[in-house]
């Protein structure tokens, strides 16, 4: 299965992202800056982390580090809480295991950790900072006290030093052979493993970066898209009408406008500024 660049987790550094959905939740492989923390209330689903499946229901979750490839499948509707969240909110943690990821990525938080999200977080539309960073350094006292940590799998490491030197160079012109000099590998075997882990080519990457770059201006801001379309390195606004068109199937005034007429329910988004 490709490999899905999901970067409107790659924005604002200093931000948390919290939703309660009630879904057939199943999210293909992906990856992103971002960490997370996915935590089933009703039924089970399965959660494949760097190629490994395993099952987590009601009093369990899973904890996914920033640049591991992830998915989610489930058979029945589900009722999840999910913490997507910037490695600066919680500095001291990813300072502690130090680049490393779980040897699982699912564990079973402390009775009093999910107490403190339903009393805390569930059903509640207004948050405090000081309170989310503490249920979040909850949940990761409760990962840290029951998995072993390992080296991250060459895959993740590959893949999450390609989506950095693009989204660090997003406004330049991009090239196949300035990448594999800077992560030192030939621009062939380079090219192989781009189609390899993201099941798309170079050209295609990029544009698929830049386009959830633009997905998530469109959704946050009030930028025009002009603004937007040189945010995000596209060469003309003819160009980036035509590859967000491409990649989703409308164009960027009408992606816009399905939430600003509510067409589509987000979830609840908060945004905080540490």
């Amino acid at each position: 299965m490709a490999t899905r660049v999901q970067s409107q987790n790659f924005g604002t550094e200093r931000i948390v992202r919290y939703q309660l959905l009630t879904k057939v939740y199943t999210y293909p492989s992906h990856l992103h800056q971002f960490a997370e923390l996915l935590i089933p209330l009703e039924n089970e689903l399965d959660v494949h982390a760097d190629g490994r499946c395993q099952s987590f229901g009601p009093g369990q979750a899973a904890f996914i580090s920033p640049f591991q490839t992830h998915g989610y499948v489930s058979n029945k509707v589900n009722k999840v809480a999910i913490l997507v969240f910037s490695p600066y909110l919680v500095p001291d943690f990813f300072k502690l295991i130090d680049g490393k990821v779980g040897q699982s990525a699912v564990f079973t938080p402390k009775k009093s950790t999910l107490d403190v999200l339903n009393e805390r977080l569930i059903g509640k539309d207004d948050f405090d900072l000081f309170e989310i960073k503490g249920l979040i350094y909850l949940f990761l006292n409760d990962y840290l006290e029951q998995t072993a940590l390992k080296d991250a799998p060459q895959t993740t490491d590959i893949s999450a030093r390609i989506v950095e030197y693009i989204t660090d160079h997003i406004t330049d012109d991009i090239t196949l052979d300035a990448i594999a000099r800077v992560l030192s590998y030939t621009p062939n075997y380079l090219s192989s493993r781009i189609k390899e882990i993201f099941g798309m080519n170079l050209c295609s990457l990029i544009a698929s970066i830049r386009c959830d770059k633009a997905r998530y201006l469109l959704h946050e801001t009030n930028k025009t898209g002009a603004e937007i379309c040189y945010e995000c390195g596209f060469g003309s606004e003819r160009s980036f009408l035509r590859q967000f068109k491409a990649m989703t199937g409308r164009t960027p005034k009408e992606y816009r406008s399905m939430f600003n007429g509510g067409k589509i329910r987000r979830g609840i988004l908060k945004r905080f500024e540490v």
